[in-house]
């Protein structure tokens, strides 16, 4: 019952839940109902996007009663995100950032998941939004160097890098540059559960490559389990002229944060005044009948 109220009031509040309580409410309890007797689902998102579901995805389904579930990393990435762009997807799980910019904005998108489970629902979804033309998938891990890691598999969402080979998967893993030897990616979103520097350490020339304007990152102390602190890998994206940022998505409007976030993700964002001529000059994006 608490996780029940829990989600509730993460759907009020959320800034489209709070602007459309009822609809939101309906598809949560739709959605409750549906689970019951189905194990999984297939909803229309945004802009003719789909995405798959099923019990126990729950990010997926944060999006589908919400719209957006991470609102203002989202909103940046539809914002910012042209046709001729390229994103990095690290830690895709089954795709809903990838979705959005290759499904919603067209730009070409290479998602990275480890887990084979995981992966075949990321590939189901891009299947389902007919973009393999334009999205690269990668059934691997990344690291500082190429290699083999065990990947913990019953973890959903947070699954991670482990040395505790109980429940665990031996994954291949490459670096990023490996990935990208000719691509060269407008925004980099890594969600590693904590492994977040070994793949930065991996990156060093995409890093380098001025025509990578943002990074949209997870940092909330899970890489302590890897002997990493979250000021390691902040110091490492200044030292790459990246500063942190939050993202205001009604007025387009990007606030200088003193430091990152401790939970949830932080926008890193280098050539402010090109990243912020992006935002305020692109198309409203309708989200569950509200115009962003």
């Amino acid at each position: 019952m608490s996780r029940f109220i829990k989600i509730l009031k993460f759907i009020l509040s959320h800034p489209i839940g709070s602007r459309k309580p009822l609809s939101s409410l309906y598809r949560f309890f739709k959605w409750q109902i549906f689970s019951i007797f189905k194990v999984k689902n297939t909803f229309y998102w945004l802009s003719g996007a789909r995405l798959i579901t099923q019990k126990g995805m729950h990010a997926a389904t944060g999006n589908y009663y919400v719209g957006l579930l991470d609102f203002e990393e989202m909103t940046f990435l539809l914002h910012f995100l042209h046709e001729e762009d390229l994103f990095l997807d690290v830690g895709a799980n089954v795709g809903t950032y990838s979705i959005l910019s290759s499904k919603i904005k067209a730009a070409k998108t290479i998602s990275i998941e480890p887990v084979p489970t995981t992966f075949k629902y990321l590939k189901e979804n891009i299947t389902l939004n007919n973009v393999e033309s334009i999205v690269q998938t990668h059934n691997i891990g990344l690291a500082d160097k190429k290699g083999e890691l065990f990947f913990s598999n019953t973890l959903g969402t947070i699954n991670h890098v482990t040395k505790n080979q109980t429940n665990a998967i031996k994954v291949e893993v490459k670096t990023l540059e490996e990935i990208t030897i000719i691509d060269r990616p407008s925004i980099l979103k890594i969600d590693v559960e904590g492994y977040e520097y070994f793949v930065l350490q991996g990156a060093k020339k995409v890093l380098q490559n001025n025509l990578l304007y943002a990074v949209i990152i997870e940092l909330n102390s899970s890489g302590l389990r890897y002997g990493v602190s979250d000021e390691m890998i902040h110091q490492l994206l200044l030292s790459n002229s990246f500063y942190t940022y939050s993202y205001e998505p009604f007025s387009r409007k990007l606030v200088a944060l003193d430091s990152f976030r401790k939970s949830n993700n932080t926008i890193y964002i280098r050539n402010y005044s090109f990243v912020k001529e992006r935002l305020i000059t692109s198309d409203a994006i309708n989200v569950r009948g509200v115009l962003i």
